[in-house]
């Protein structure tokens, strides 16, 4: 099919410059090089923003639908939507390993508190303790293996035994092979083997000569993939010897640790290490006759980069999970795939037709590098090239065909081309002058008959006899595609002349823009055509500059609106040979079609908004998209997404399971939630239908996250579905609920009102009489009043505060969201917040102090401590540190003669200054943290603990060495981390760090504290004087542009407002007094807060 890039191309007439033109190509153009693409799979990635309980992903595992995520902090699962699982002392240590069962509801995890957890469905309950953390899980063989940093256990399904001779070792990982029978250990001191109820040790007699093993990959096929000591070896199953992997890539710079091993089933292994990086082992090309080797070929996370990597797995779809440092990591290689040839400029990428035969191959045709064809599958290699030295008349490929022989034809821009099965040099039965035009636009194979699309007309050739013919009806038309319908009529796209459809008795029916109603086409300009194959003798056509439309046999139908298309320049159109799906190709990109809905395909950095020239679906279920940027493959995942309704709300009553009882004009609102683990929720595609009682209501689109029902008029059963589509077009399972609608409550007819229903009067004459209640309630509430803010005047009241942080609770406005954000997030994370001087952060910091005193919690008991850090020295940082920790625990009310002894008993007490460092301080406070447990296990009974330190002016902490830094991050790392949080406040907290470590501020979860919103401010402006005092109008909105969002300089402008009204014994702040206000601070300028230190913020 011809696509051609504007308007002023056409000419007719032109066969002595093609002649130039091809000679020009044949002696000139330069010599192609074999080249591989290169292939970038996209990535997307999930952090704590998203919904993952920590960034700090320690193990992955896939289930079916769904990839479950331990973290330091907690366990997440996603299947399109994120659920966490963050409570209790056991999630917030730390899980270390998953592992599923024979379903996906069979699940384990263990955690760094040597817990075994399951999982019930909702919730995850406590399975067993062990007295060492839970390094390695595995469910195999209907049995659970159980690792530990003290030793190996199984679970004989009541509690669990000690494997005899690992149970004292280290160990790190398990796998398993053949079925569960092999079981592999992989311990710090080397690798154990289970083979028939016996264990061994294999080592350098088996030829592994390893001592840790870090990561190990048993592989279904047979290979075994083990890590240790920053090596790589596998084990050939066809003979039982160990082979060593070249891992000098992984240790480019230093030496790194290796995480993890995981499997993709096509014999591709994923690298992950500590420091270095992700890695892929591919087979390496080399005799046959000799062993298998591979290389270690160094990956790049696309849309973002960590070199540190905990976890690696593969799911069902070939996609690759990275749980890291930094977050969850994904791509979608087997899913989606771009393929670019170096250069980029290179006329390989510019694809203009592509074919694929009956065994898988793919046929290029590319504007100016001839014919590209690569071997079934995705790889990135090309099996051949052809070019004139082999037979082409023309770099220039503008269609494909396949015969009913297997021939491949080719249309170029001089002539025609064909190429035997099997054969390596292509020829031209056809010769170009014989043609009407030897530019070739479009080719179709009909049984042994070829059709010929030229920009001068159209041609038949029949490949028994060798005879051309020409079709005089399609003389000097510009031929842009040719399509078969189910009754094998051909149907021709022209350039200008609309549409030609051949008649069997050899005549031809025309449509055109200017047909009569029914038969016209809308346009002219008809770029592509595809049969409807469910439909006979039904036709898709594009037509350029109008949209799409459809034949049904009788007429032409628009269907532009409908499609929702992102162009309306067209290249392809194509008919899925499997599933009868509509594509669409045009300068916008690739849109779908299955009958049902519509979706225009945009994946980042993969399928952009480009022109897609040609698409194709191999015999594997590949699709290919080509365009002039490059090549793309799609395979669509099977995975189905899902859909619940969540709630309902309004007017309807529960009366059974998925059942409710509403009114005839009952007004409801459903709620559902949906997901699909490759396609995001806001892609998703969400269907619903209402059938009323004794019909089958239509599916109709749904563009709101809700549904809103009203006007049940029939009596009788409604049935509401819901269905979502994903990216891939695959629905999921139809989640239901029904409406039972009731007739009207019964009506009494009253005068001047008419008809009124009884339960609308009855509520009527509630509603009367409470606002009869409510509005005495009011007179008397003005009256108040009026007498509060005539007793504010005479005593000068004047509530606005400068200078100072704001320590009353009931002064406290603008923040309060911002406020119980935090002491949301407390529970099992600490902050850091950090701004400008004097936006609020002592505030906050006073704030926040006050209510967790105060809090009411179910599960927790907070003791918080505000420390002061302004010039504080370095050596001095931890003794300062626990002076403030102990003043406060001190003044706990209800202390026992016996908590009090404890805290007297600490180190802090003894040495001076420069001798406590953070291994004292680390002892005291574990000391602190006993005895306001044991206190609090009378005072709080049943709650946990949070000690939360409330650092303020934290930058004195950049002037630090790192190693002292790192100390602190030390202490939040220790086995009391559960209990110690802190939320620290700082100015602009550096981030310079130069250790290979984990930098201490990656512990908190940053909040930047912005000035205020315009709503802000008012609050901080209306508020303290409500019912006090009143603004004249403008006066607010003068104060706010003046103040930029300063809350301080709010206040100072209220401060100087108020005064100024007092003054003159007003209750009215009017502009003069806010100018009065603006002046002052003016000439005052910074001088009005000196004496004040940088840490008083308001």
């Amino acid at each position: 099919m011809f696509k051609r890039s504007s308007a002023t191309d056409r000419f007719h007439g032109r066969a002595a410059l093609l002649l130039v033109a091809g000679a020009v190509v044949l002696l000139f153009w330069p010599a192609r090089t074999l080249a591989h693409g290169t292939l970038i799979p996209p990535w997307s990635d999930y952090t704590q923003e998203d919904g993952l309980a920590s960034n700090n992903v320690l193990a992955v595992t896939v289930g079916e639908g769904e990839v479950w995520f331990g973290t330091d902090h907690g366990i997440s699962r996603y299947n399109g939507a994120w659920h966490s699982w963050m409570e209790g002392a056991d999630l917030q240590g730390g899980v270390y390993s998953l592992t599923l069962g024979e379903t996906s509801s069979e699940l384990w995890a263990g955690t760094a508190t040597g817990a075994v957890l399951v999982w019930n469905g909702s919730a995850w309950d406590p399975l067993t303790r062990l007295d060492s953390p839970v390094r390695a899980l595995r469910y195999t063989g209907g049995q659970l293996w159980i690792g530990t940093a003290a030793g190996l256990y199984l679970w004989n399904g009541d509690a669990p035994s000690r494997v005899t001779g690992l149970d004292e070792a280290y160990i790190n990982v398990i796998g398993s092979s053949k079925g569960g029978d092999s079981i592999w250990v992989g311990t710090s001191d080397g690798l154990w083997l289970r083979q028939d109820g016996r264990w061994s040790a294999i080592g350098e007699a088996e030829g592994l000569p390893v001592r840790e093993v870090t990561a190990l990959w048993a592989d279904a096929a047979g290979p075994v993939w083990v890590a240790a000591d920053g090596n790589i070896a596998w084990r050939d199953p066809s003979t039982g010897a160990w082979e060593q992997v070249e891992t000098d890539p992984l240790h480019a710079r230093e030496r790194v640790r290796i995480t993890s091993l995981a499997g993709d089933g096509t014999g591709t292994v994923w690298v992950g290490t500590e420091g270095g990086g992700f890695f892929r082992l591919v087979e390496r090309e080399i005799d046959p006759s000799t062993s298998l080797q591979y290389n270690l070929i160094p990956q790049s996370i696309n849309s973002g980069e960590t070199s540190f990597i905990h976890a690696v797995a593969v799911d069902q779809a070939g996609s690759l999970w990275l749980g890291t440092v930094s977050g969850v990591f994904r791509s979608d290689r087997e899913i989606w795939g771009r393929e670019i040839h170096p250069p980029a400029a290179s006329p390989a990428n510019e694809i203009q037709t592509m074919l694929a035969d009956e065994k898988g191959r793919l046929w290029i045709g590319t504007r100016g590098e001839g014919i590209r064809r690569k071997a079934a599958g995705n790889g990135l290699a090309d099996e051949a090239f052809f070019d004139v030295e082999s037979g082409l008349p023309s770099l220039f490929v503008t269609d494909l065909a396949i015969d009913a022989s297997g021939r491949i034809w080719a249309g170029t821009w001089w002539g025609l081309a064909s190429l035997e099965p099997g054969a390596e040099l292509w020829t031209q039965p056809v010769p170009p002058e014989t043609l009407p035009s030897a530019l070739v636009t479009t080719v179709l194979a009909q049984e042994r008959q070829l059709w010929i699309g030229t920009d001068n007309g159209l041609a038949r050739y029949d490949s028994d006899t060798g005879v051309l013919s020409i079709e005089e009806a399609l003389t000097q038309q510009v031929v842009q595609d040719l399509a078969l319908d189910a009754s094998d009529r051909l149907w021709a796209a022209t350039e200008s002349g609309g549409i030609f459809v051949g008649e069997p008795d050899g005549g031809w029916t025309r449509y055109q823009a200017s047909s009569e109603a029914g038969q016209s086409i809308f346009g002219d300009n008809v770029a592509a055509l595809v049969s409807d194959p469910k439909v006979p003798g039904a036709m898709w056509a594009a037509v350029n500059q109008h949209g799409l439309i459809y034949f049904d046999g009788q007429v032409w139908q628009d269907r532009t609106a409908t499609a929702r298309l992102p162009s309306k320049l067209f290249y392809d159109l194509y008919a899925d040979p499997v599933d009868a799906s509509l594509w669409v190709g045009s300068e916008g990109g690739v849109t779908r079609y299955d009958g049902r809905t519509w979706e225009t395909l945009i994946v980042e950095s993969v399928l952009p908004a480009a022109s897609i020239s040609s698409i194709v679906r191999s015999p594997g279920g590949l699709y290919w998209f080509g365009s002039r940027e490059g090549l793309t493959f799609h395979r669509p995942d099977s995975a189905p997404p899902w859909i619940r309704i969540e709630n309902i709300s309004g007017q309807a009553e529960l009366i059974s399971a998925n059942a409710w009882q509403v009114e005839s004009d009952g007004n409801i609102i459903i709620g559902f939630e949906a997901g699909d683990l490759y396609t995001p929720q806001s892609e998703l595609v969400v269907l619903y239908r209402l059938s009323p009682p004794g019909e089958l209501g239509q599916w109709q689109l749904l563009d709101r996250p809700f549904l809103e029902l009203s006007d049940f008029t029939e009596k009788g059963q409604y049935t509401l579905e819901f269905q979502v589509r994903d990216f891939a077009f695959t629905y999921s399972d139809i989640s239901s609920v029904t409406f039972e609608a009731e007739p009207l409550p019964a009506e009494v007819r009253l005068p001047f009102l008419g008809s009124i229903r009884t339960d609308y009067l009855i509520t009527l004459i509630v509603t009367g009489l409470l606002a009869l209640i409510g509005f005495g309630y009011m007179g008397i509430e003005v009256i108040q009043t009026r007498r509060r803010a005539l007793d504010a005047v005479v005593r000068s009241f004047n509530p606005f505060i400068s200078g100072e942080p704001v320590r009353r609770e009931d002064m406290f406005f603008g923040r309060r969201e911002m406020l119980q954000k935090i002491v949301d997030t407390l529970h099992n994370n600490s902050i850091m917040i950090h701004g400008e001087r004097r936006i609020g952060k002592t505030t906050l910091l006073y704030q926040l102090n006050n209510h967790l005193w105060g809090l009411e919690d179910e599960e927790y008991w907070f003791v918080p401590l505000y420390v002061d850090l302004e010039g504080t020295e370095e050596d001095t940082f931890f003794h300062f540190l626990m002076e403030e920790i102990l003043h406060t625990a001190s003044t706990l009310s209800g202390l026992t003669g016996e908590t009090k002894d404890a805290l007297q008993d600490l180190l802090y007490y003894r040495p001076g200054h420069e001798q406590y460092t953070d291994r004292e301080f680390i002892r005291d406070l574990r000391d602190v943290i006993k005895a306001l447990q044991h206190f609090g296990e009378e005072s709080h009974p049943g709650k946990h603990l949070r000690l939360i330190l409330l650092m303020d002016e934290m930058d004195v902490f950049n002037a630090y060495d790192h190693l002292m830094q790192q100390r602190l991050r030390r202490i939040f790392m220790r086995d009391f981390a559960a209990t110690l949080g802190a939320v620290i406040a700082g100015i602009r907290i550096s981030k310079e760090w130069g250790r290979i470590e984990s930098p201490w501020y990656n512990l908190f979860n940053e909040i930047e504290l912005e000035p205020f919103t315009r709503e802000q401010a008012m609050e901080l402006l209306t508020e303290p004087v409500r019912g006090f005092y009143r603004y004249e109008p403008g006066v607010v909105d003068f104060i706010i542009e003046n103040c930029a969002g300063r809350p301080f300089r709010i206040q100072q402008y209220g401060l100087e407002a108020v005064g100024r009204m007092l003054a003159d014994g007003r209750r009215t702040i009017t502009m003069a007094d806010a100018v009065f206000a603006h002046e002052h601070i003016q000439q005052m300028g910074d001088t009005i807060n000196i004496g004040l230190s940088d840490n008083v913020d308001t």
